[in-house]
């Protein structure tokens, strides 16, 4: 997520229409860590101590749902998500790519 003058913005927009702004200094990355892409550009966090704001999204499924479809759901999205092409349509919306696999059974 990107913030511009204390206002935030989800990334709606291509992060290449906003990289102009952060020349000067109007915007920050509201995540703890600095954006992969604008290593230059500083974190909230930087400058206001304590400051964090994360976005993340999730894949869900009917309870009772059964593990080898479960598993092969989470490994296709895996996959999905390795692919160059879909990690850099990711990086286009500001969207830093990460995949993390909690409560696979």
């Amino acid at each position: 997520m990107l913030a511009q003058s204390g206002v935030a913005s989800y990334p709606d927009k291509a992060v290449r229409l906003v990289v102009p702004f952060a020349a000067g200094g109007a915007l920050d990355v509201g995540s703890t860590k600095r954006y992969t892409r604008l290593p230059n550009l500083p974190t909230i966090a930087e400058s206001v101590k304590g400051y964090e704001a994360e976005q993340w999204y999730g894949v869900v499924a009917p309870a009772n749902t059964l593990p080898a479809i479960v598993n092969k759901l989470a490994n296709e999205i895996r996959a999905i998500g390795a692919q160059p092409d879909a990690r850099e349509r990711f990086y286009s919306q500001g969207i830093e790519p990460a995949s993390s696999m909690c409560c696979i059974t």
